[in-house]
């Protein structure tokens, strides 16, 4: 799961947070943006990988 949330940008990880009632989200970090989500990952279990990042990580590969 973990994987999963940091293949996001923190920016989207927020929003989805502001979907729940968690409080206190918006300041934070992406490291601990995802330890919070982590902590209440029944509510975020609908996340897929970011096939976007998949994709740009894929292409630096290939470019090294």
């Amino acid at each position: 799961m973990e994987a999963i949330l940091n293949s996001h940008p923190v920016k989207d990880l927020k929003f989805e947070i502001s979907k729940t009632n968690i409080k206190g989200y918006s300041k934070l970090k992406k490291k601990e943006t995802v330890a919070l989500m982590l902590k209440h990952k029944e509510r975020f279990k609908h996340i897929k990988f970011n096939q976007e990042k998949i994709d740009r990580d894929d292409e630096r590969k290939m470019e090294k």
